[in-house]
């Protein structure tokens, strides 16, 4: 079951599906990034995700993947930014 999809349960889909991605950023050391296809590229400073419509930056120092699952992971490391393009 997804974090994020328990956390907004009750929000209105019309404000949810049109991104088909979640992150959420906690303390700055650690994202939780759900509803990707494939990750396109890794480095200990910069993660690129694909989704369906866009493609998503992690961009820091010392990342590394902590968690893994099918379409969400956890990354930890001195998260500096998000970008979405």
């Amino acid at each position: 079951m997804s974090f994020s999809k328990e956390l907004f349960k009750g929000v209105s889909e019309d404000f949810i599906s049109p991104f088909g991605f979640s992150a959420t950023i906690i303390n700055g050391t650690a994202i939780y990034v759900d509803g990707f296809k494939k990750i396109l590229s890794f480095s200990i400073s910069e993660v690129l995700f694909e989704t369906k419509k866009h493609k998503l930056k992690v961009i820091g120092e010392n990342l590394f993947i902590k968690k893994m699952e099918e379409f969400s992971c956890v990354i930890v490391g001195k998260i500096g930014g998000f970008h979405v393009e």
